[in-house]
């Protein structure tokens, strides 16, 4: 009982990162090639918001990732890479 309960943890916590991770992976791929300081801070908000999914820190994930996709935006509005 207890070898199935530690089975089911995982594939039951796989839906609540998804989110954070699809978000990140699509800033990933905004921002590639792209090496300003909004860029670059971006990719470490992404980062950390991956790793607060990870350890099941759900609204604090959510803030960084939504913190790196401000942080896109900005590095989008300036010209150039």
């Amino acid at each position: 009982m207890v070898a199935l309960l530690l089975l089911a943890a995982p594939a039951a916590a796989a839906p609540w990162n998804r989110g954070v991770d699809a978000r990140a992976d699509a800033l990933a791929a905004r921002l590639d090639g792209r090496g300003d300081y909004h860029a670059e801070f971006a990719r470490a908000l992404a980062d950390r918001a991956v790793e607060e999914a990870a350890q099941h820190d759900l609204p604090a994930a959510r803030r960084f990732i939504g913190m790196a996709e401000q942080e896109a935006d900005r590095s989008m509005e300036r010209p150039g890479r």
